[in-house]
């Protein structure tokens, strides 16, 4: 399972979308599932693109939330709060992708990032799109 992290805010008109769409659809055709924070924006695009190319698709969705998920996942995971959010998106995951995105996409990076320098987390590809 492949953990991919963005924005919330772009929409299909917007390169981080179309860019996020393609990760997708790229890692569904390499046999990787596909893993995002279920809702819309980049993980949107990136659930579409996996969706699309006949993938496995997994949100990892939280209570304290009312936004509605998005319509690509085949698979939600609910947790409770933001840091169990963010535990499921990381500790299951093989690699990480981080696309543009906002404060919500620097705390995952970091968090990511914290685990692996600190040896909490075995070596795994971290790629910055």
């Amino acid at each position: 399972m492949i953990s991919v992290f963005g924005g919330s805010q772009c929409g299909p008109r917007d390169r981080e979308y179309e860019e996020a769409h393609e990760v997708g659809r790229l890692l569904a055709e390499a046999g990787y599932v596909v893993c995002t924070g279920g809702y819309q924006g980049t993980m949107a695009a990136a659930s579409q693109g996996a969706f699309e190319a006949g993938g496995v698709v997994v949100g990892i969705t939280m209570a304290q939330l009312t936004s509605r998920v998005n319509d690509y996942l085949t698979e939600t995971r609910p947790t409770q709060d933001f840091y169990g959010r963010l535990q499921a998106l990381i500790v299951d995951s093989a690699g990480f992708i981080v696309l543009r995105g906002g404060i919500g996409t620097l705390v995952e990076l970091t968090l990511v990032w914290n685990k692996l320098t600190t040896h909490i987390l075995s070596p795994r590809p971290l790629v910055l799109v």
